[in-house]
């Protein structure tokens, strides 16, 4: 068995966290797939999280201003806000989910690395996300998210997550799921 190549300009983590991180976010994408298990996803968010995605303002290449200012987002939530979205998205009164959104998501290019103490570990990660609605065309959505995951107990809870979404223009009119 050959040793796998690991890149030695990084801070790393051990191979069991790295192998757990990557279990976590396998076990997160699918409750996030499927909008009736929004509630357990929410149970591995940490009561102090903030989860943002930040609007993306091109600019040419020579441009000293940032692609993501401060203070401008599509969605900027704490614990409290994303259990009221997940509350509304079960109940009558979301139409943006009715019917349901069948969402499917690649995760990828997953970077573990040590966090600000023992207890986190900083991950950075690709994604792309195809959402079909039906009578509504297809969309498909790519990013990278910045996470902070913070280690209680056996487990880890999502204590901070920035999505860096690659569009400008938002690919679909409602933004009512979770990356």
């Amino acid at each position: 068995m050959t040793t796998p190549v690991r890149r030695t300009d990084r801070a790393q983590v051990s191979l069991e966290t790295e192998t757990a991180v990557r279990s976590w976010l396998d076990y997160e994408s699918m409750l996030l797939d499927d909008m009736r298990r929004l509630h357990e996803w929410h149970d591995l968010v940490a009561q102090d999280v903030v989860y943002q995605v930040p609007v993306l303002v091109p600019r040419e290449f020579t441009s000293n201003l940032p692609d993501y200012p401060d203070g401008s987002y599509h969605m900027y939530d704490n614990w409290f806000t994303l259990k009221m979205r997940i509350d509304r998205l079960d109940g009558e009164h979301a139409w943006a989910e009715d019917p349901p959104s069948r969402l499917r998501r690649v995760v990828t290019g997953i970077v573990v690395t040590p966090g600000a103490d023992e207890t986190h570990v900083n991950v950075r990660s690709a994604f792309h996300l195809h959402r079909e609605r039906l009578r509504f065309t297809p969309e498909l959505w790519a990013g990278e998210r910045h996470d902070v995951l913070r280690r209680e107990g056996d487990d880890f809870r999502l204590a901070q997550r920035t999505v860096y979404l690659n569009h400008a223009v938002l690919p679909g009119a409602v933004l009512s799921f979770l990356f």
